[in-house]
C-alpha cells in the first residue's frame, strides 16, 4: 500500500537516493494522484468521470509517472520498491508496444509485480478536447496492450485507472461516456513536477522542491493528497 505520512520521509530519502543516480535524470515524473490499494473501489459515471481518489484528510502522498515505459522504467521501478513506495505509471499505447519489441513480451510485468499500479493514457498522447480522436485506437487499443504487457486481463474490462493527455478537461459527453465504459476513473494531478521543462526543474531536486514543500505545509492533508 502507498504510505501515510511517513510519505516525507521517504520523499526525503527519494531525494537523497535518485540525486546520487545517473539514471535518475531520466525519470519522467509528472505526479501526485494515484491509485490507493486499500479504500473502497472507485466509481465513474457518465455525470462524474473526473476524481481525485484519497479520501479527505489523510495526509498522504501519490506518486504518478506518465508518458512512458521509459528506457529506464524496471531499474525505477525497482528503486521506488526498495523504498517501500508504490506508484501509479499511466502509459502510452505505442511505448508499451515499443518497448516490448526492443526487450522482449513480458518484459514489463515487474514493474506491476512489485506492487505497482499501471494505467492507460491513451496510445499516441491525443488531446481527447479535439475533434476526430480515433476513441477506439486511444482506450481499446492501449487497453490491450497494457493487459498483455502486464498479463492482467481485467485491463480489458474497465479495470484500468486513466489520466487525459494535458490534463484536458473538461471534456463533452461522448468522451466522458467512453471513459467511464473503459476506466474504473480518470484522474489528473494536483502538483505538477515540471520535470519536462528542463530549464525550470535542471537537476533531480529542482523536480522534488515543489513536492517536499506542499508536503511540509501545515495544511497538508486538508485537500486529502497531494
Amino acid at each position: 500500500t502507498l504510505c501515510a505520512l511517513s510519505a516525507l520521509g521517504v520523499l526525503e530519502r527519494m531525494s537523497r537516493r535518485l540525486a546520487s543516480q545517473e539514471e535518475s535524470k531520466n525519470l519522467r515524473a509528472r505526479t501526485l494522484a494515484a491509485e490507493p490499494r486499500g479504500p473502497p473501489s472507485l466509481k465513474m459515471s457518465k455525470r462524474n468521470s473526473r476524481t481525485t481518489c484519497p479520501i479527505r484528510d489523510e495526509k498522504v502522498v501519490y506518486l504518478t509517472f506518465e508518458d512512458g515505459p521509459h528506457s529506464d522504467v524496471r531499474e525505477h521501478a525497482q528503486v521506488l520498491h526498495d523504498l517501500g513506495v508504490n506508484a501509479t505509471y499511466f502509459w502510452l499505447g505505442w511505448a508499451v508496444e515499443a518497448f516490448e519489441e526492443t526487450h522482449g513480451r513480458g518484459s514489463l510485468r515487474n514493474v506491476s509485480a512489485l506492487g505497482h499500479t499501471v494505467a492507460a493514457h491513451t496510445w499516441g498522447h491525443q488531446n481527447l478536447g479535439k475533434k476526430g480522436v480515433n476513441r477506439s485506437r486511444e482506450f481499446d487499443d492501449t487497453n490491450a496492450e497494457i493487459a498483455q504487457a502486464i498479463d492482467s486481463p481485467r485491463a480489458l474490462d474497465g479495470g484500468l485507472l486513466f489520466r487525459p493527455p494535458y490534463g484536458t478537461y473538461p471534456l463533452d459527453g461522448d468522451t466522458l461516456g467512453d471513459l467511464a465504459e473503459h476506466y474504473k476513473a480518470s484522474m489528473t494531478w494536483s502538483v505538477d513536477s515540471r520535470d519536462w521543462d528542463t530549464k525550470a526543474t535542471p537537476t533531480t531536486q529542482a523536480v522534488l522542491n515543489p513536492i517536499l514543500s506542499r508536503a511540509r505545509s501545515p495544511n497538508f492533508g486538508a485537500e486529502g493528497h497531494i
